[in-house]
């Protein structure tokens, strides 16, 4: 999958690349809220959603603040090519026109 410059791997661990650059997503609850974004591509999704997504049964009372951390860690990570947007609706991923998947195209390493 590809997004503004940026590439995914959504099966086995989450990663992404920009160009040959593997960019450190994080700890494993940033990148599955990333990954909850970019199965939800193009559609915001709540902070609501996305805690409960996260967290389950057991939300923490700072998972609002943690998840703008994690939502602000990967916009750094992702850089310009970022395909995370926030609006009224909560957040979203945008994918490249017409580069939605590349089938056959995968990364080892």
């Amino acid at each position: 999958m590809h997004t503004q410059g940026v590439r995914f791997s959504l099966l086995g661990p989450v990663r992404a690349w920009h160009d040959d650059r593997e960019i450190d997503l994080g700890e494993p609850r940033q990148r599955a809220v990333l990954a909850l974004l970019l199965l939800n591509l193009g559609r915001p999704v709540t902070l609501e959603v996305l805690s409960d997504r996260i967290w389950g049964e057991a939300v923490p009372s700072t998972a609002r603040s943690t998840m703008r951390t994690y939502l602000s860690r990967l916009r750094r990570a992702l850089g310009a090519g970022s395909p995370l947007q926030s609006g009224h609706g909560g957040y979203a991923a945008r994918a490249d026109p017409g580069r939605r998947s590349e089938p056959g195209r995968g990364r080892s390493g």
